[in-house]
Parts: C-alpha cells; structure tokens; sequence
C-alpha cells in the first residue's frame, strides 16, 4: 500500500486537502494497476523563495524524481493550479515513459482523469473530521455490550441511497442486485 511522507506546509490550501489530492490520485492510477517505484512517496512542499534552488526554470511549479519517489510543489499554489500540478506530478511518479514523450503523454493524462480524481478527491476532503471521529472512536465508543453480534445498520445505505448503482457494470450471469 502507498504512503505519502509529507514535508513543509501549503501555503493556500489546507493540509487535508492536499491529502485528498494525493490520494484521490492514487486511487485511480492504481486501480488500473500501476504502482510507484517505492511504498512510500516523500512530497515536498517548497516555499516560493528557494524556488531556484528546487526547481530547474522560473515557470517550473512542481518536479518527480521517479527513482527517490520525490515529489516537489511550489507551496503557495491556489487550489485549481495544485491540483493540476499534483495529478501531473503523481502520473511521472507512476510512470516511467522515455524522456522524449513524458510531458505530452503526462499533461494529456492528467487533462483526462481530472474529472474522475476530483469526484473521489470531494468524497474524500466532506467530512472528513467526522470519518477521523467515527474510525478514532469505533473501539473506544461503539463496543458491544452483550457480546458479539452482527448489526443490522451496516445493510442501511449504500445502493439503497443510490439505486442507479445497481445497473452500472453489473454481471448478469452472477450478479442478483
């Protein structure tokens, strides 16, 4: 499983949302099975007056170095242009394309998941106070008090809450829904 290390602060976004960024991304590149080089990839968030000294050219934003999973972001980026960037650098971290081609196959990639990165990046930035709450508390709070047993309530939601989930990619040989 992938982890991010991360370093420094965002400027004009919050640590959480940066977060959901991060794994948003991840999410989709390894559901269609592509991995980083390394478990663990180190983001580094760099402040705008050491920008020459991270960064190889004055419009240069963010970089990956794929071989030490490094990732590193200009901290000070509003949020429309830290998204971008952290889809565009997350796809070099995943992909190892020759030298000649990697920016034109990674900035169309990353135009192309965009969509589909910012829907699981809202469902993970709502609430996200409230799903830390439920997980930190669950063997403190939620214990049964007679023993164990299955509850209903987990059947509650779900595709009851979004029935046109049934239809979507459903095996009709196996798939009773």
């Amino acid at each position: 499983m992938t982890s991010f290390k991360l370093k420094g602060k965002a400027t004009e976004i919050s640590r959480e949302s940066l977060r959901a960024m991060l794994h948003a991304t991840k999410a989709v590149l390894e559901y269609h099975n592509k991995t980083p080089p390394s478990p663990v990839i180190t983001v580094e968030l760099v402040p705008p007056e050491k920008r020459l000294k991270k960064f190889s050219g004055p419009t240069i934003v963010g970089n990956a170095n794929r071989s030490h999973s490094r990732i590193r972001l200009l901290s000070n980026m509003p949020f429309d242009n830290m998204f971008t960037v952290v889809i565009h650098e997350m796809i070099h971290i995943y992909f190892d394309w020759d030298k000649n081609e990697k920016e034109a196959l990674t900035c169309t990639l990353t135009n192309r998941l965009k969509d589909s990165i910012f829907e699981i990046y809202e469902t993970l930035v709502d609430d996200t106070y409230s799903r830390s709450a439920f997980i930190a508390h669950c063997k403190l709070s939620y214990r049964p008090k007679n023993g164990d047993y299955y509850k209903d309530e987990q059947w509650k939601g779900g595709y009851d809450i979004h029935p046109e989930l049934k239809k979507k990619y459903k095996n009709k040989k196996n798939d009773k829904r």
